[in-house]
């Protein structure tokens, strides 16, 4: 459609056609095809992704340039669409932003951590844990000790394994080795049935996995996966049956076997019965997952092993019992 525009005689007639170019956002152009003009500058409100209200400037318009014969009708006006602004959500200090606890079912080899949500650095959901912390516990170190992100009351690892640790569970790990006992989560917090057939809430971390149960009382509703049955179970030739007691070692009738020497020091030293429970072996030489071979002792909670590579005293670790069980319950 095209128009044509009257030769105008008066300039109040051409000073009123100036104020309707201005008003339109949309005019005529040559070929007849409406096209949005750039004559109306809006500053349109910003809505930030946290939610909080943001102060904008006053709406202005920029003067029209009327660059065609005559105005398009009024009518077909086009309002400018607001902006929504992309800004990260910036969290207050203390403000939990760790990704809520999926909870999956199943059996022991049935149930899926991973379908539980990762947690990360830019996580903003509401906070875990559903395991509650216990009034009056406090952790025993800084979380810059061993790398942590404090988010309210979760430590999260964002660069080492994107997970987090929060309530009983942070206060467990944290009051019986952190890091060098339990390494990271591999986890987030989930429902899982074990080898009792009842459900618990439980965590998965590199050496443990950390069960609450709750039908026993503070501090003993955290317990550990007894992982070294079941792995030792699939170790040939490992001398598990009972042996006589040793002279200068300590000896356990519950299964027949002996701790001595640094394996029996690290024991004592570093959590004893509750944090290992009994030997399940003697000690003797396995090849393990790096195609190495150390000495080992297994133990209902863990496995001990010596490495020589590392100097001085400490070169006992503990084998990664939870990345292997939490391989096999994710397959």
């Amino acid at each position: 459609m095209r128009y044509r525009l009257r030769r105008l005689t008066t300039p109040i007639a051409a000073t009123g056609i100036a104020l309707l170019l201005a008003a339109c956002s949309v005019t005529v152009q040559g070929d007849g095809n409406p096209t949005a003009a750039p004559t109306a500058v809006v500053a349109a409100p910003t809505v930030a992704a946290s939610g909080a209200p943001v102060t904008t400037a006053p709406a202005t318009i920029a003067p029209a340039v009327a660059s065609a014969s005559a105005p398009a009708p009024a009518a077909a006006t086009v309002p400018a669409a607001p902006t929504v602004a992309t800004a990260t959500r910036t969290v207050a200090t203390g403000a939990a932003t760790v990704a809520p606890v999926a909870t999956a079912t199943g059996t022991a080899s049935a149930a899926s951590p991973a379908a539980t949500p990762r947690v990360g650095a830019s996580a903003t959901s509401a906070p875990i844990p559903t395991v509650a912390p216990v009034a009056g516990a406090s952790p025993t170190a800084a979380p810059s000790s061993y790398g942590g992100v404090v988010r309210g009351d979760a430590i999260c690892f964002p660069d080492k394994t994107d997970f987090c640790i929060a309530g009983r569970f942070r206060q467990y790990w944290e009051q019986h080795g952190a890091l060098p006992l339990n390494g990271y989560p591999l986890s987030d917090e989930f429902t899982q049935t074990l080898e009792d057939g009842k459900p618990y809430t439980v965590q998965y971390f590199e050496r443990t996995r950390l069960e609450y149960h709750p039908e026993f009382r503070a501090p003993d509703d955290v317990l550990l996966g007894q992982f070294g049955r079941r792995i030792l179970a699939d170790v040939p030739n490992a001398p598990t049956a009972a042996v006589p007691p040793i002279a200068g070692g300590r000896s356990f009738p519950e299964t027949g076997h002996t701790v001595s020497g640094p394996f029996l020091e690290y024991w004592q030293t570093t959590g004893g019965l509750a944090q290992y429970g009994y030997p399940l072996s003697e000690v003797f030489t396995q090849r393990l997952e790096d195609g190495r071979e150390y000495q080992v002792q297994y133990f209902e909670r863990a496995r001990f092993e010596v490495h020589p590579e590392i100097r001085g005293t400490n070169n006992i670790l503990l084998g990664q019992f939870g990345r292997r069980i939490l391989a096999e319950v994710r397959r």
